[in-house]
């Protein structure tokens, strides 16, 4: 049974101003992610730590990983859908503020045709939800890394925004340069393997596609997170409803709504898929429309089926999803796949990832840390941890290496699968150790002068020693090495490199040594003979 409060007589205004302040708030976070995604933000710990914490499936990761900080930012949201339902679709989400630009460009460029009304998928989007929150809780990310809308914006700008605007800002700030203008110092541009520019460029053209066409059709059918809050939404206090005295029946209401949910024949409004856009409160020319207070009490033996449906599919399909984990994801011992052409036998994580078991069961793949590295070590790859890690980061010292005195990267992630730690905590965490082929070796092949690792090494894990009368040649120290990867990158052999860095599959500590070992010999000269 349903009470209502009785409806007054609301302004002619009102929906137009609610329109008006969600697109306000809308863009202003679409904004603020996407200065967050293109590094701009950098330095704005505050900004940023409410930004990541807004955030669905990155703030419930972060949970179940023991950082409670997040606890406030989920709250708040559930508390929002609970009382005005799915407002975190039509303002905080930025991809679904990015459909809407899409859909904006549909309507006014390709002269896009009025929406009508669909019924609800509830199968198929629940059986989404039921599969990622199965695969999450066992150890996958594989469908949250590919659906979920705060990480997919991420690669979007990322990948494909950035590299253009950090052109465009470098080639700004070296004309005003020449008017000793100092506009802004160089943005670098990290390179990007081209199966993930290729997958993050087919997903940009299937949500502009699926956008064009059926408006918000992914928040309401494939992603995950709407899934989520159109449970919580059938329960909110202040929904959307008609007055059907007032009403026409002139589906102007129906024809602006992009999430398609409003049946305008019936009078009816599904609020678990309304995403409080406002548009049918601006369209009704006789506000027929208005936000009803509502309480709902269940009927003696009425049972609501679609919840019921929810429940059945989650429990038949728990054991079809438990299988899928386990022969789709990698061991979490060897964290590799047998026919990729991988140089180490473990990948190289970014410090504060713990272990390959941790960072691949938390990662979302939204690349935050690879936009925040200055050094751009932290690639973005796509099956280099399985297709449970899909789109996952890896250190890529073939450009780079980590910065001894750099702990960005340990500040930035929204759903912990790279912890926070002070800079000094950063400098005693092994990632990996280096590993010399003295075969490669310039030093001991070609009896030529070189050690530039040594030279390269804050730790002093790698050093010379005395080889061939005065030739000094370079040892390592795996006791003392952290596995920046300075010396893998700064080695001058080919055409394959005599050190490089193997990753620990668990992340150490070592004992940090101050000085050079005493056996270390200074090079006579700095020029080399090739």
């Amino acid at each position: 049974m349903t009470f209502l409060r009785p409806a007054s007589r609301r302004s002619p205004f009102k929906g137009t101003l609610l329109k008006k302040a969600r697109q306000v708030i809308s863009l202003s976070f679409l904004l603020l992610y996407f200065l967050l995604f293109t590094g701009f933000l950098n330095g704005m710990t505050a900004i940023k730590e409410v930004l990541r914490t807004a955030q669905i499936f990155p703030a419930a990761l972060k949970i179940i990983g023991g950082d409670f900080a997040a606890v406030l930012g989920l709250g708040l949201i559930l508390i929002l859908t609970l009382l005005f339902g799915r407002f975190y679709c039509s303002s905080l989400c930025p991809l679904g503020t990015l459909q809407d630009l899409f859909i904006i460009s549909s309507r006014k460029i390709f002269n896009r045709k009025d929406y009508r009304f669909h019924k609800e998928w509830n199968l198929f989007r629940y059986c989404i939800l039921a599969f990622s929150v199965i695969m999450l809780v066992s150890g996958s990310l594989i469908l949250i890394n590919l659906i979920e809308p705060f990480s997919n914006f991420g690669r979007l700008t990322a990948n494909l925004i950035r590299p253009p605007a950090a052109m465009f800002f470098n080639t700004m700030s070296l004309i005003l340069l020449q008017f000793h203008i100092y506009f802004s110092s160089d943005i670098p541009i990290h390179s990007l393997e081209a199966s993930v520019l290729i997958l993050t460029i087919s997903f940009f053209i299937g949500l502009f596609i699926l956008s064009w066409l059926r408006g918000r059709l992914y928040c309401n059918t494939f992603c995950p997170t709407g899934a989520l809050l159109s449970l919580f939404s059938r329960f909110s206090l202040w929904k959307l409803g008609f007055r059907e005295e007032e009403c026409t029946g002139c589906a102007l209401c129906e024809s602006v709504c992009k999430a398609e949910c409003i049946n305008s024949g019936e009078r009816q409004l599904d609020s678990s898929r309304c995403i409080h856009c406002y548009n049918c409160l601006d369209a009704c020319p006789r506000h027929a429309l208005e936000f009803q207070f509502r309480f709902i009490r269940g009927k003696k033996g009425n049972v609501d089926k679609r919840r019921r449906e929810f429940l059945s599919l989650f429990i038949k399909g728990s054991i079809t999803a438990i299988i899928l984990h386990f022969t789709s994801n990698v061991s979490r011992a060897n964290a590799i796949m047998p026919f990729l052409p991988v140089k180490r036998k473990y990948p190289v994580i970014p410090p504060g990832s713990e272990s390959i078991a941790h960072f691949t069961a938390y990662c979302t793949g939204c690349h935050l840390c690879a936009i925040s590295c200055p050094t751009h070590v932290i690639k973005p790859t796509l099956i280099q941890f399985g297709l449970a890690g899909l789109f996952q980061p890896v250190m890529d010292y073939d450009s780079s290496f980590c910065n001894y005195e750099c702990n960005a990267c340990l500040k930035v992630c929204p759903t912990g699968a790279i912890k926070e730690y002070s800079l000094e905590e950063k400098k005693i965490i092994q990632i990996g150790f280096a590993n010399l082929d003295k075969k490669k070796c310039i030093a001991y092949v070609q009896n030529k002068q070189c050690g530039i690792c040594a030279e390269y090494c804050p730790t002093s894990a790698v050093y010379l020693v005395p080889y061939k009368k005065n030739l000094p040649a370079p040892v390592t120290d795996s006791e003392i090495c952290i596995g920046c990867g300075a010396c893998e990158n700064a080695c001058p052999a080919r055409p394959e490199k005599a050190i490089t860095v193997e990753g620990n599959p668990v992340h150490k500590r070592v004992a940090k040594r101050e000085g050079k070992p005493p056996v270390n010999m200074k090079q006579e000269s700095r020029d080399f003979p090739f």
